[in-house]
């Protein structure tokens, strides 16, 4: 006679579905919404090919924190749909990244020239590595390294280094972009997420 094992609980640490849904939500409206004001920067541009680039960018932002939370919850399920928001996450990164590069050749422009694309470029490289060991080596139905303590701990710190490494780079692009009497509200906005973010990941 088979038995089902039984459904993990919530221990301390984690979050209810709701709060967690809620918290999502937030996230996802503010980060997504701020990255399409960014696209239309500066004031009264036509969307256009660039825009794509902010609005992608804030997107896997945005993916990284709720996945976040949704492994948070802990259990079997919860654990393998981080592992796919987080994947999205990553290709919403590339292709911002794809959008910037193309636009930058199209101007003939130079890559690599401010603080904010070193940024998005460690953001980049730390998010895929992420991926990989998360994928390869902590996937809870054939990872290799799945049941090490350690290796777990450091991808969940890692994960959380490269969430607010991403904000960071969200930040200085926006800055860059944010003159005028809107610029002060803006940053208002995005430093409250960025406080609720990091209550709920590190609390």
């Amino acid at each position: 006679m088979s038995t089902k094992a039984p459904a993990s609980s919530p221990t301390a640490g984690t979050l209810s579905t709701g709060s967690t849904y809620a918290a999502s939500l937030v996230v996802t409206v503010t980060l997504v919404s701020l990255g399409a004001y960014a696209g239309l920067l500066p004031s009264n541009s036509e969307w256009r090919l660039f825009s794509y680039h902010p609005l992608l960018m804030s997107l896997g932002v945005a993916c990284f924190v709720v996945g976040a939370l949704v492994k948070k919850m802990g259990g079997y399920a919860n654990t393998k749909m981080h592992g796919i928001i987080s994947v999205v996450g990553v290709v919403s990164y590339f292709s911002g990244y794809a959008i910037i590069y193309t636009c930058k050749e199209n101007g003939g422009k130079e890559h690599l020239t401010s603080d904010h694309s070193y940024y998005g470029v460690a953001t980049l490289l730390f998010a895929v590595n992420l991926m990989i060991v998360g994928a390869v080596g902590l996937h809870p139905d054939f990872g290799f390294i799945k049941t090490n303590k350690l290796v777990g701990k450091i991808h969940k710190m890692g994960g959380r280094a490269a969430t607010l490494l991403a904000f960071a780079t969200m930040y200085s692009g926006l800055s860059d972009k944010l003159v005028g009497a809107s610029g002060p509200e803006i940053r208002m906005v995005f430093g409250g997420v960025y406080v609720l973010t990091a209550l709920l990941l590190f609390v």
